[in-house]
């Protein structure tokens, strides 16, 4: 049988041949041996990589965290502040990785 990843590809394979669509992603998890393994199909190279929002978010906590050091508050603050930026703006992401910065 088939795993999904390889149906995920043979499926991606037949709608570019039809031209059913222009652009496609892939969404994964924050584990590296799933991105690993999706990097290793050719045939998604062209595709928009999307890390999940959960482990985003999880993520933006870590950050929050690098930049606020011992002040919790402030670090909490930050995060739902991004987070809900992350989740509800159109450009999130990119507003998300400008205030990390």
């Amino acid at each position: 049988m088939k795993t999904l990843l390889e149906q995920v590809v043979d499926q991606v394979v037949r709608a570019k041949r039809g031209r059913v669509c222009r652009e496609f992603g892939v969404v994964c998890d924050g584990k590296d041996t799933i991105w690993d393994a999706a990097a290793a199909h050719p045939e998604l190279h062209d595709a928009v990589w999307i890390l999940d929002f959960y482990h985003a978010a999880e993520n933006l906590m870590k950050a929050a965290k690098a930049i606020y050091g011992d002040d919790e508050v402030a670090a909490q603050r930050w995060h739902q502040k991004i987070r809900r930026r992350l989740r509800d703006e159109p450009n999130g992401a990119d507003g998300a990785i400008r205030a990390m910065r």
